[in-house]
């Protein structure tokens, strides 16, 4: 019983990984490290949230404008996307070594 308890944490550890988290951008959010997990506690800046991102992770934008001059996006595997939109487009960025 104990080794199937211990694959099946194993299998949900790694489906947690492959799937990704949500991070929740918004107008009136917070930068912060604890931001984003919920619609209410949303980061204030696409940029903040994309230093909290890891592969595989959903970046869904509240309604607002967002102002910046510019983003670097430096991991592969992040969707950025509305919260009112079925459609997303995954940022594909090639790695140069």
């Amino acid at each position: 019983m104990k080794n199937l308890t211990t694959v099946i944490l194993l299998y949900l550890t790694l489906l947690a990984l492959c799937l990704g988290s949500e991070i929740f951008v918004g107008v009136e959010g917070v930068d912060s490290p604890e931001c984003g997990a919920t619609f209410n506690t949303s980061c204030a800046s696409i940029t903040y949230a994309l230093g909290l991102a890891v592969p595989n992770d959903i970046i869904i934008l509240l309604p607002g404008t967002y102002n910046f001059s510019s983003v670097v996006i430096s991991k592969q595997n992040i969707t950025i996307r509305s919260m009112y939109s079925s459609l997303s487009q995954p940022i594909n960025r090639s790695l140069s070594r």
